[in-house]
């Protein structure tokens, strides 16, 4: 999982939900019970491949290869 860190505010909600997830017991409080949408906003989180796309696409992933 992969944050977008440079919008504080949105990644501290993505982290929280994700977060929640990962304890069922939670996560049935918080969803069904609160009904809270839960699900993870495709904007701020992405797989590892998905950012490692990005990067190549941008030419990130180069530049971060050569300086090492």
């Amino acid at each position: 999982m992969v944050v977008d860190s440079n919008k504080k505010f949105k990644s501290s909600i993505e982290i929280m939900k994700a977060i929640i997830s990962t304890n069922k017991k939670l996560f049935e409080i918080v969803g069904n019970e609160l009904d809270i949408d839960l699900s993870p906003n495709p904007k701020i989180v992405r797989t590892a491949k998905d950012e490692l796309k990005i990067m190549k696409e941008s030419g990130e992933l180069k530049k971060a290869c050569k300086s090492k």
